[in-house]
């Protein structure tokens, strides 16, 4: 697979996507030195949930995201660029 079908690929976006979002989560635990348990209580989710963003599988809505990202005091941004532009 070549660099122009990788980046036209929705699982690339998707993944590229779900290590952003456990990077911000790690960085808050770090932040805020918070054990497993304590940050699935900060983020009032379930252990499975927490296990599953932890782990880079999770498939959280948009709502579920913004949520989250608010508890963590960061502003959900998504943008649109056109993939020619992609570097």
């Amino acid at each position: 697979m070549d660099r122009k079908e990788l980046i036209s690929s929705s699982a690339y976006w998707l993944a590229q996507f779900q290590i952003d979002f456990f990077r911000i989560v790690k960085e808050y635990q770090l932040i805020n030195d918070l054990d497993k348990w304590q940050l699935q209580s900060d983020l009032d989710i379930s252990e499975y949930t927490l296990n599953q963003i932890l782990s880079g599988d999770a498939y959280l809505t948009f709502n579920e995201i913004c949520n989250l990202s608010v508890k963590m005091n960061k502003a959900p941004k998504l943008t649109f660029v056109d993939l020619d532009t992609v570097k």
